[in-house]
């Protein structure tokens, strides 16, 4: 199955996006759906990689240059696609001349975004009754 990469605004995407979201936030990781949804989307930047016609993973970038909503489906995990989103958002952030990014990554996720260059920074804490800690990536 071919993968492709489909980037836009929440308008575009959200159908997918929140399928992917829905799945992985809710249904797999029991965060309710008023913390899931928080009203932040619009005017965002969005990607969502595709395998086939399958919504795979998702991911959206703020103004800021803050990474958030990454989100993979369980069968699709270990096979590069949680980077492929990654890297999308880190190239957006660069086309728009920031020079880091940073997420709130929960902690049993944080080798994925060590081998991706992020660094930690600051103290655990908890976040929709999930430990996380902020990590910082600069691209330049």
């Amino acid at each position: 199955m071919k993968t492709r990469m489909r980037q836009g605004n929440w308008e575009a995407l959200a159908p997918y996006a929140r399928s992917i979201r829905e799945a992985v936030f809710i249904q797999e990781q029991g965060v309710s759906a008023d913390l899931e949804d928080d009203g932040k989307d619009g005017g965002l930047n969005h990607e969502v990689i595709f395998k086939g016609e399958t919504p795979a993973a998702t991911g959206r970038l703020d103004l800021k240059g803050k990474i958030g909503r990454v989100a993979v489906l369980r069968q699709y995990r270990r096979c590069g696609m949680g980077s492929l989103v990654m890297n999308a958002l880190e190239g957006i952030a660069k086309s728009k001349g920031l020079e880091t990014v940073s997420v709130h990554a929960q902690t049993a996720v944080i080798p994925f975004y060590q081998k991706l260059g992020y660094e930690l920074s600051g103290e655990e804490f908890i976040e929709a009754g999930i430990p996380h800690r902020s990590m910082l990536k600069k691209l330049i």
